[in-house]
């Protein structure tokens, strides 16, 4: 029953940070866990989370008010509210920041496009989450085979088993022993932010980026143009999350222009994060999206899923695409 406990040696990767991919594959992000020149930041965190991360949640800054109404839209509306947060939870200007959730990415592609509508540059986006480190994480593998073993150990020790013996409770002891080694160890767990120091993280207003987001007059004047102009316009509306039912058909029978693909196209379910550049090519390819055209993003139930959707397409090396940071309650008056 002899197992090697396998002790990670972090090393500086910052370098990473200079390249121009918006994603890091878990297989390098393994690599500066324990980087304290990287932040870590789970967003929307539920239960488990990569060691030494920090906790963003994006209710506290990008949700409805009582009336049901979005104040923050586009969410570089709210500077003061930002700089609030984000002073709380140990983001620094010059932080370098490794974006992740658990849902696919959703929450970190969401955090992205409000870190980067406010200014902050130095960001990327874990592909596959915490799920992504845990997958790779050995000592994680060698923790889970130690609890099989104790789960046969214990079956072996229940009162109506005859088979209860000094050497089981001795291999139970040791295994216990063996687990309580490892548990600190682990990459991803139920870690949980503690002592966070308080920044002096401040919002420039001279270095706000629109060059992906879209405010509500500015989505209507498209909507108008493209009223006007048809099929043949270039600039063409896409919906993230299927309401055909609400704006029409894919064929523009409604509002010409206007194109139907599902968020969820881009997901690699398998690995819990964005499919590959050359499948997420193919996949806008074959939606007929030719990368010349202007491209508008909206989802009906909140920007999230459209923000997913458009860094998809900027992995893809679709440059001229923005998406709407509201809902459809946000829009719908304005067609």
């Amino acid at each position: 029953m002899k197992k090697t406990i396998i002790w990670f040696i972090t090393l500086s990767y910052t370098f990473l940070f200079a390249e121009t991919s918006f994603l890091l594959e878990a297989k390098e992000g393994i690599k500066i866990i324990g980087d304290e020149s990287i932040t870590f930041l789970s967003v929307d965190r539920e239960n488990m989370s990569i060691s030494k991360s920090q906790n963003i949640e994006l209710s506290r800054i990008h949700s409805r008010d009582i009336l049901g109404n979005m104040p923050c839209s586009p969410l570089y509306s709210c500077p003061n509210k930002l700089e609030e947060y984000f002073r709380t939870v140990g983001i620094e200007n010059n932080s370098e920041l490794l974006l992740y959730d658990d849902n696919y990415g959703v929450g970190a592609a969401t955090l992205f496009i409000l870190l980067e509508s406010i200014g902050h540059e130095k960001m990327k986006i874990l592909n596959g989450g915490s799920h992504s480190i845990n997958h790779l994480d050995p000592n994680r593998k060698i923790y889970e085979r130690y609890i099989v073993e104790l789960k046969k150990i214990r079956n072996k020790l229940l009162p109506d088993n005859n088979a209860s013996s000094e050497m089981y409770k001795k291999d139970k002891s040791s295994i216990i022993k063996k687990l309580k080694l490892l548990k600190p160890l682990l990459l991803v767990d139920t870690y949980i932010d503690k002592n966070l120091s308080k920044t002096n993280y401040t919002v420039d207003r001279k270095k706000f980026n629109m060059d992906y987001i879209l405010s509500r007059n500015q989505l209507n004047d498209i909507v108008k143009s493209v009223k006007e102009k048809g099929k043949n316009s270039n600039m063409k509306i896409i919906d993230s999350c299927s309401m055909i039912d609400i704006i029409g058909s894919n064929d523009g029978s409604y509002l010409p222009g206007v194109l139907t693909l599902n968020w969820y196209e881009t997901i690699d379910y398998e690995k819990k994060g964005y499919k590959t550049k050359e499948s997420l090519e193919k996949i806008f390819l074959q939606h007929g999206l030719d990368k010349e055209n202007e491209y508008y993003l909206y989802c009906m139930s909140g920007s999230p899923k459209a923000f997913y959707l458009l860094m998809a397409m900027r992995i893809a090396g679709y440059e001229k695409v923005k998406a709407f940071s509201g809902d459809w309650d946000s829009w719908k008056g304005g067609l």
